[in-house]
């Protein structure tokens, strides 16, 4: 072995530790996530954000069942953005149940539409008679989605973004008139120049699903027994050193 080679315990020690860390890194908190427009889960009374943790492919949020909580987004783009938002497997807005489609669904479904670089909070459902009861982190056992079979979505948040853009029409592009023809083909255009706005074409609105930002939540104590919170271990007390003195002294000898 070569002098200054590392060696073999070395080189395992220097693995664990670089795998110690990369597991320490992907179990932080995050306060916001998103691209489209950033979403954060926040305590309505107080405005505090709840952590969000990464792990086991998707994003975890903490909440005490009967808990209130809001959420919070900033559309960061520069064009309208409507937004849908599905809690526990139901839209905050319609109350219905089925999934994300695709281009235009943000048009047919009733959304929250977000202006460029807009903020706001969404803190609860929609009723007709007009009242907004608070989220509430719920228990499987008595939510609502549970007693209609919608189970397996108790515990997940769905925001759908939908950017919202104008297609010009196509302008067809006519050859240059020449000759006999000239006088005719003016004429056109200025009775066309002329024509009511309603015969002439018109910008097309176009919805299309752009991100679908999905959050689980559950209790602290369910967090951690799944492994998405990782509980910090008590560091043992280091030890104390004795101090040094010139003055050497021992204890005396019993009499």
């Amino acid at each position: 072995m070569k002098t200054g080679s590392p060696t073999l315990p070395a080189l395992i020690h220097t693995t664990v530790t670089a795998l110690a860390v990369l597991l320490a890194l992907t179990s932080l908190p995050a306060q916001a996530i998103g691209r489209l427009a950033q979403v954060t889960i926040v305590n309505p009374n107080t405005g505090v954000r709840l952590p969000m943790y990464y792990a086991k492919g998707q994003y975890w949020v903490a909440g005490r069942p009967g808990a209130q909580y809001a959420v919070t987004l900033h559309n960061r783009s520069g064009d309208r953005v409507n937004v849908v938002l599905m809690v526990d497997g139901v839209d905050v807005l319609t109350g219905q149940t089925d999934e994300f489609t695709g281009q235009n669904d943000g048009w047919r479904r009733s959304g929250y539409v977000f202006l460029p670089h807009a903020r706001d909070r969404i803190a609860g459902w929609y009723k007709s008679s007009g009242t907004l009861p608070h989220f509430e982190f719920a228990n499987v056992a008595n939510s609502h989605a549970d007693l209609t079979a919608r189970s397996t979505k108790v515990g997940l948040i769905q925001i759908a973004l939908f950017r919202q853009r104008i297609i010009d029409p196509v302008a067809q592009v006519r050859p240059e008139p020449s000759g006999q023809h000239r006088n005719k083909v003016s004429n056109e255009d200025r009775l066309s120049e002329e024509a009511p706005h309603e015969q002439r074409q018109t910008p097309v609105v176009s919805h299309l699903l752009e991100e679908v930002i999905s959050i689980r939540y559950d209790s602290r104590k369910n967090l951690i027994a799944k492994g998405v919170i990782r509980k910090r271990r008590a560091h043992p007390p280091e030890p104390q050193t004795v101090p040094q003195s010139h003055n050497v002294s021992y204890v005396p000898d019993p009499r």
